[in-house]
């Protein structure tokens, strides 16, 4: 019986460890790689979940819209965004490129204090902001 609960017990740990449900995204995540490659120096990308809604900063503009999660796929959907330009040239395109990846993604990882959200051709590799 004692190995029972503690099997139990550590599969209810593992599941938990690599989540797919959206209480596990619930919080404000930093991104730290996008498609493999690092961020142009000096910029900050967030995302932050609550319920029903996604917001953040793609580096100079601020986005919001809605999300959806069904296992571990996720959908985003009416996502709008401020109209500003970055001064840096790089911060401008990686922005861009964020964006676009935000549309084609529709697989998402929970482990720990990371997330990653992927697509065809896209991977987003973010960490938690407060763990």
């Amino acid at each position: 019986m004692t190995k029972y609960i503690f099997s139990l017990t550590l599969l209810a740990l593992l599941l938990s460890a690599c989540s797919s449900s959206s209480d596990a995204l619930t919080g404000e995540w930093r991104l730290s790689k996008l498609n493999g490659a690092d961020l142009v120096a000096g910029t900050n990308v967030t995302m932050v979940f609550d319920e029903k809604q996604v917001s953040g900063t793609g580096g100079c503009n601020s986005y919001s819209g809605g999300y959806s999660v069904k296992g571990g796929k996720i959908t985003f959907s009416d996502l709008a965004m401020t109209l500003m330009a970055c001064l840096d040239q790089k911060a401008n395109q990686q922005e861009a490129d964020y964006f676009i990846a935000l549309n084609q993604v529709d697989k998402f990882t929970v482990s720990q204090d990371s997330l990653e959200l992927t697509g065809s051709n896209v991977s987003l590799e973010f960490v938690k902001a407060n763990p």
